[in-house]
């Protein structure tokens, strides 16, 4: 899609994406078994953009407000290391997808690529938005130079965890909480 504007609102600023050209490209789905094609564009948000990410985020985070969300990100995360990565869905014109990491380095696993937030809005699920998340995800772990990427996910989400399992993902560890 080559010449493709961005949508509204969007800032025209610098995308990192994950084609040549205009960041724009198709997203093949066939949930009835017939394709159809969507324009999507994988876009790293800057601190200034991080609103952008808040609807598909409020999903997986609804506890947070948008004032809440991008404070927390901007504020907080960011200086920590945290990135956040936007899949824009052309028929929506907003972004429907995003991806919140951070690299880690640890005496067990090494240098690997944390997923702490990967979410997509309802309305433009099975349109392939998470699994290009990921697939971008990967090239930018090899690019960092990462030896694994790790992603949690809440044991009931089971669409996330087929999701993963899906894209080569595999259950390696259990990762355990206890509140203080």
């Amino acid at each position: 899609m080559a010449g493709r504007d961005a949508p509204a609102g969007t800032g025209g600023g610098a995308a990192v994406t994950d084609s040549i050209g205009s960041g724009w490209t198709s997203a093949h789905t066939s949930p009835d078994g017939t394709d159809t094609i969507r324009p999507v564009k994988i876009e790293e948000l800057e601190a200034e953009r991080t609103w952008l990410a808040f609807d598909p985020m409020r999903q997986l985070r609804p506890h947070l407000t948008s004032t809440g969300f991008v404070r927390l990100v901007n504020e907080v995360q960011r200086p920590e290391g945290y990135r956040l990565v936007a899949s824009w869905d052309g028929e929506l014109g907003r972004v429907a997808a995003a991806l919140g990491f951070r690299q880690v380095n640890s005496l067990a696993a090494g240098r690997y690529l944390a997923v702490d937030d990967l979410t997509t809005l309802l309305a433009a699920r099975g349109r392939g938005h998470a699994t290009r998340l990921l697939a971008w995800a990967e090239r930018e772990a090899r690019r960092l130079g990462c030896e694994h990427i790790h992603l949690d996910a809440d044991t009931h989400r089971h669409e996330a965890h087929r999701l993963a399992l899906r894209a080569g993902y595999s259950i390696s560890a259990f990762h355990l909480t206890r509140r203080v």
